[in-house]
């Protein structure tokens, strides 16, 4: 267990809370000590400062959708903390209650046709569903980004091929819910957002072999891509 940390950024005093997973940086909940209470996200990047200023450059292109920043400097900063879910626990107990895939479809078909319209040109990047909140409830869900580092110009077809190459193969992979939800995924993506089915399978063609790589898999990629398409 992570022993209690306390900061001090522009007079205010702050203790951790929780510590949460990620490969990069170290990133925690923290409490105001002084106000009241007050949760938000500590982003420690321990003085990277190009992944620092590469996180600000990205919430700037999505200003629109960005955490409000209460405090950066060289190595810190600090957003506001979103309740919530993470999309991949949304999406994993949708499969497991065999919600319709149609539910999470339409969900990030919204967060995603008004986020690259904000900012045309540009795409997320890094598409880890813990990389997503959902807020709110029911009718009144909606997602929330929380990791800018990795925006950059691209098409969205790299995003697309990303997302259902992720989806099909969290756990359990390929399973009969994930092939409809990349179905519909992909139409929707067609229909919502105007992407190009071709590239879609492109990208995801290429997010495979880089995973079949990264983590040692034996992906069939000839016979996902068969099924998929």
């Amino acid at each position: 267990m992570q022993s209690e940390r306390n900061y001090i950024f522009n007079g205010v005093e702050y203790r951790t809370v929780k510590k949460f997973f990620s490969r990069i940086n170290s990133v925690w909940l923290i409490e105001s000590i002084n106000e009241a209470g007050q949760k938000f996200i500590l982003k420690d990047f321990e003085h990277n400062k190009d992944r620092l200023k590469a996180e600000l450059s990205g919430m700037e292109i999505f200003k629109d959708f960005s955490l409000k920043m209460i405090y950066s400097d060289s190595r810190y900063l600090i957003h506001e903390y979103v309740p919530g879910e993470t999309l991949l626990s949304y999406f994993e107990e949708a499969e497991k209650n065999n919600t319709s895939v149609s539910n999470p479809v339409t969900l990030m078909m919204n967060f995603l046709k008004a986020m690259y319209k904000s900012a045309p040109g540009y795409i997320l990047g890094d598409i880890n569903f813990n990389n997503f909140i959902i807020s709110g409830s029911n009718s009144e869900s909606k997602i929330k980004f929380i990791d800018f580092e990795n925006v950059k110009l691209g098409e969205i077809e790299d995003d697309l091929g990303r997302i259902i190459s992720f989806a099909l193969t969290y756990d359990p992979a390929f399973t009969g819910w994930k092939y409809d939800f990349v179905s519909e995924f992909i139409a929707k993506s067609e229909q919502v957002l105007k992407a190009d089915k071709a590239k879609i399978y492109f990208y995801a063609e290429k997010e495979f072999v880089a995973m079949n790589v990264r983590r040692r898999l034996e992906i069939d990629i000839p016979e996902v891509l068969k099924k998929v398409k």
